[in-house]
């Protein structure tokens, strides 16, 4: 099976630096790319989180991608008030996974655009992480992606 290398982010935890306590915040990341009508964008930087059901795109990222739109929504994060929510259309679009060596895919995913930028990449597990192995080993700082 293919398998491509995820960079592990690991530096200061924004939220406790706000009260001058040192902890680590770890991500694990991927580089993925959407596929337009005649070729592939370039490739952004995603933090792979399996706690998403859905991939979330910001603007930038999407538009200009090919993809098949099924509805309107709302999409917010571990606060479920309406002020934070972001407006976004649940999507099919296609996309690649790669390290720089090793391409994946492509795949076809489930994914909410966002109309805006102010949200993070995120690749979650519909259609894509449930569809490979996922290894992660943060005591070794190594993560792999294969399907």
């Amino acid at each position: 099976m293919p398998r491509i290398a995820l960079p592990i982010y690991r530096g200061p935890n924004p939220v406790t630096a706000q009260i001058g306590y040192s902890l680590n915040a770890s991500r694990i990341l991927a580089r993925v790319a959407l596929k337009t009508l005649s070729a592939w964008t370039s490739y952004g930087l995603g933090i792979v989180d399996t706690g998403a059901t859905v991939s979330l795109f910001p603007a930038r990222m999407w538009r200009g991608a090919d993809y098949r739109i099924i509805g309107d929504v709302q999409v917010g994060g571990v606060i479920p008030l309406e002020a934070c929510r972001v407006r976004a259309k649940l999507a099919r679009i296609p996309c690649v996974l790669s390290d720089g060596t090793t391409v994946l895919g492509p795949f076809s995913i489930h994914a909410y655009l966002a109309e805006s930028d102010e949200v993070p990449l995120l690749l979650g597990v519909s259609d894509l992480i449930e569809n490979g192995t996922l290894l992660v080993s943060m005591a070794q700082n190594t993560a792999t992606f294969e399907c």
